[in-house]
C-alpha cells in the first residue's frame, strides 16, 4: 500500500511541533552577580546592572561590587561578590538581592537554572516570591564555599524574579554583607509557533474530508 501523503504531511508537522518543544535554548537576561552585559566581572565599586537590593535595613538600594573580603571565597572568571555597602560594615538584618528576567516565548514548565552561590551570612533562594527550599547554611561560614543549586520548577510565563535572601548577622568585628552567584546554565524550550498547530488542524481536516469523499464514492 502506498504511503498516504496526508499522513506523511501530518507526521512531519507533528515532528516539527514536538521537535521545537524538545530542544532547549539559553534564557536571555539571566546573569551571574557582578558582571556586565557580556558576562565580564566588573571592577570593585561599580553598580551591578542586573541585580538590585529590593529591601535591606537601609531600604531599597543599589547592589555594588566590592573587594573580596579576606574571609570570602574568591571571585570566579564569570562572577563577583556584590554588596549593599561596598567594603563597609553592614547593619544586621535581611538583604533581598533580586534579578528579573523574561520567559516570553519559552515554556515555563521546561525552564531550569543551575549555578553556585555563597553569601555573608546564610541565605535562601526564592523564585517569584516563593522559597525554593534551597538554603546556604555551610558550617562554619556560608561565605567560604560556593554551593551548588538547581531550580527546575516555579517558573511562570513572562517576567520572573530570582532572589537571594541574605541574613546579615550582628557582629562587633568587621561585618561586610554580600552574595556571589555564578550562573552555570539557564535553559528552556521554546513554545511552538501557533501556526504549526493551525497547519496541523488544517491538515487533519483535509485528510478527513478526503477520506469521507472517497467513502461516498
Amino acid at each position: 500500500m502506498k504511503p498516504n501523503p496526508f499522513i506523511i504531511s501530518l507526521a512531519a508537522l507533528l515532528a516539527t511541533a514536538v521537535g521545537a518543544s524538545a530542544v532547549v535554548y539559553t534564557i536571555p537576561g539571566v546573569y551571574s552577580t557582578g558582571v556586565d552585559d557580556a558576562g565580564n566581572p566588573l571592577a570593585p565599586g561599580m553598580v551591578d546592572p542586573h541585580y538590585t537590593i529590593e529591601s535591606s535595613p537601609a531600604g531599597a538600594i543599589d547592589a555594588q561590587t566590592a573587594s573580596v573580603y579576606f574571609m570570602w571565597t574568591g571571585n570566579t572568571p564569570s562572577s563577583a561578590w556584590i554588596t549593599a555597602f561596598g567594603d563597609e560594615d553592614a547593619p544586621a538584618g535581611f538583604y533581598l538581592y533580586s534579578m528579573v528576567f523574561s520567559l516570553d516565548g519559552f515554556d515555563p514548565a521546561t525552564a531550569s537554572i543551575t549555578g553556585k552561590w555563597a553569601s555573608d551570612n546564610n541565605s535562601t533562594i526564592f523564585l517569584n516570591g516563593v522559597s525554593t527550599g534551597i538554603s546556604h547554611t555551610a558550617t562554619p561560614w556560608e561565605f567560604t564555599t560556593l554551593q551548588d543549586f538547581t531550580i527546575s520548577n516555579g517558573f511562570v510565563p513572562g517576567l520572573n524574579t530570582l532572589s537571594f535572601v541574605v541574613y546579615q548577622q550582628p557582629s562587633t568585628a568587621d561585618n561586610p554583607d554580600g552574595v556571589q552567584v555564578q550562573i552555570l546554565s539557564a535553559t528552556a524550550a521554546l513554545i511552538p509557533e501557533p501556526g504549526v498547530f493551525t497547519l496541523l488542524g488544517l491538515g487533519a481536516t483535509a485528510f478527513l474530508l478526503r477520506r469521507n469523499s472517497r467513502a461516498r464514492a
